[in-house]
Parts: structure tokens; C-alpha cells; sequence
């Protein structure tokens, strides 16, 4: 009997060591059980996923390559998501896709993903470790060193002005006969002045509101009037001479030689205006 009795101590050892390994392949069954539950809860009859609900944590390394990962930054409130050791964005509201009918003044924090309009204005502030280059048609935003300010001036402008044709015989003094109607508001901000042969000449420009006459010379919105003494072309943008540079939407101008050498048979005299 005594060699029976080890015999039993012996299988019951066994048993429970058999019990004691296939413990965790239970709990695994288990626990992938109700995964699969939650799962099913959370498509619900309708096939797809309706709600995805993630608790917050802090900040997380970033993904490591060839992977991604997504979580909910308790920090910020914010989804961020890193692809393949890329640094973490926010998925949501991570830029600005369109400034169409975006006006005044905007400014840009360090580390910032959008654009917000803080004033009405021109000026656009850009703060810490970055600054604007402006390379027209385009405007990028590098990383530089230092606060920065930048004021925009428009790259758009137009010209309207007058030509005047001695047909063949030296210009005398007068003005276009037909005014000129510009279709949108812009300010002067220049001139030019050019002459088939070196000469002297003065011109002056006549404004007035749209309505049912055209300018006449005392609607002129110069004093001496913007000359030409030597050469054959001049631009300038000095306007002091301009009693007023604003340029209103369908205001009508007409283009005036108030003076002139007797030399030049064509001139060109041109105003620009920065929208």
C-alpha cells in the first residue's frame, strides 16, 4: 500500500501542475472573449464602427519607422498622430488649407498650425523661431531666429493714364477728350512719363465721382502738376504733388500736358495704383 499511495501523490502532483499551466491559455480565452464582445458593442448591428472613444494620455514617443500611431494628448486635447519617426500633428485642425476672403491683420505663434485673424489691418506678426520670405506671386514661412514683424504692401497694381500724339508735329498743351473709368478702388502710388525725343513736359490729372459729367481742369488733384525736364522717360513714386491718392471704385479721370517744350510729338504719361 505505501507504494500505491506515492503512486496517487504522484498523479495529483501531476494534475495540478497540468492545472497550473493551462491557467493562462484560460485567461486568455477569456479576456479574448470579451475583446471580441467589445468589439461587437462597439460596430454594433450596423456593420461599422459608429463611436471610438480613447482615454487620454501624455505625450507619447514617436512612431518608430514603417509605423504610425494615434492617440488622444491629455495635455493639449488633442488627437495627434506620428507617421514612420515623424514628429506628432494634430489630426485635427492641422493648418490652414484656404485664406480666401481672409483680410486685416494675422498672426502666427511658434509651433502654431493656423492663421487667426486678430485685427483689421495689414500687419502680420510672426513670433519666435520664425520669419516670412517673400518671393512674389508666393509668401513662405521659414524658421529664422528672433520676433518679426512684416507689414504686406500688395504686389498687384494697376496703370490708366493718356496717350498724346502731335501726329508728326511737336505737342502742344490739352487733354484727352474721352475720360477714363477705372473699375476698381486702389491708391496712387507712382507715375511715369515717356517721350519719343528729349524734352520738357508737365502733366497734371483730373478726377471726379462717377455720376453723369466727366472732370473738367477744376477737378485737377495736382498743384504744379508731375514733369519731365531732361531725357525721355521718368517714373517716379513720389505723389506729394497728388492733393489726394485715393482711388475710388468707377471714379473717372482724364489725363492732362499742361505744359510742354515743343520738341516730343508722343508722349505717354501713366499712373500707377497699388490695389
Amino acid at each position: 500500500m505505501p507504494n500505491a499511495k506515492w503512486t496517487w501523490r504522484r498523479v495529483l502532483g501531476c494534475v495540478f501542475l497540468l492545472s497550473f499551466l493551462l491557467v493562462p491559455s484560460w485567461a486568455s480565452h477569456i479576456d479574448s472573449s470579451r475583446a471580441q464582445e467589445s468589439l461587437e458593442q462597439l460596430i454594433g448591428g450596423s456593420g461599422r464602427i459608429e463611436l471610438l472613444e480613447m482615454q487620454g494620455v501624455a505625450t507619447q514617443s514617436t512612431a518608430p519607422t514603417g509605423r504610425g500611431r494615434l492617440y488622444f494628448d491629455s495635455d493639449d486635447n488633442k488627437w495627434k498622430v506620428s507617421e514612420s519617426a515623424g514628429a506628432y500633428t494634430n489630426l485635427v485642425g492641422s493648418g490652414v488649407t484656404s485664406m480666401n476672403g481672409l483680410t486685416g491683420a494675422l498672426s502666427i505663434a511658434a509651433g502654431s498650425d493656423a492663421l487667426t485673424v486678430i485685427a483689421a489691418g495689414s500687419m502680420v506678426t510672426i513670433d519666435a523661431a520664425y520669419s516670412m520670405v517673400e518671393t512674389l506671386p508666393q509668401v513662405k514661412i521659414v524658421k529664422d531666429v528672433g520676433a518679426k514683424t512684416y507689414t504686406f504692401t500688395s504686389p498687384h497694381k494697376k496703370i490708366f493714364g493718356g496717350v498724346f500724339n502731335g501726329a508728326g508735329s511737336p505737342l502742344v498743351t490739352g487733354n484727352m477728350k474721352a475720360a477714363l473709368e477705372i473699375p476698381h478702388a486702389c491708391t496712387i502710388n507712382g507715375w511715369y512719363i515717356t517721350l519719343d525725343l528729349a524734352d520738357t513736359a508737365t502733366f497734371k490729372v483730373w478726377k471726379r465721382a462717377t455720376g453723369t459729367a466727366i472732370p473738367t481742369v477744376a477737378d485737377s488733384i495736382n498743384t504744379a502738376g508731375v514733369s519731365i525736364s531732361a531725357g525721355t522717360l521718368l517714373r517716379s513714386t513720389t505723389v506729394t504733388d497728388f492733393t489726394t491718392t485715393a482711388v475710388a471704385l468707377n471714379d473717372v479721370y482724364i489725363m492732362q500736358l499742361s505744359a510742354v517744350g515743343g520738341v516730343a510729338t508722343e508722349a505717354v504719361f501713366g499712373v500707377e495704383c497699388s490695389l
